[in-house]
């Protein structure tokens, strides 16, 4: 008789890192950000912490790029 493993839950979990630098300058713009997700917990699949990163990143240039009036 074969043996089951019992099904386990996956306990993968993710994070984003944004850091903005500009490629024609050796130092980055920022310090490297470690991201979660809304809830404060580690995102739940990858495609989440990749677009958490994408839109963090674009708030940070927006705010590096704002000229106060």
């Amino acid at each position: 008789m074969p043996l089951h493993k019992p099904h386990t839950r996956s306990t993968q979990s993710f994070l984003a890192i944004v850091q903005v630098a500009n490629k024609t300058e050796a130092i980055p713009l920022t310090a490297p950000l470690h991201l979660a997700g809304r809830t404060g917990e580690d995102f739940h699949t990858e495609a989440d912490a990749l677009m958490g990163g994408y839109a963090a990143g674009q708030r940070l240039i927006d705010e590096i790029l704002h000229v106060p009036h």
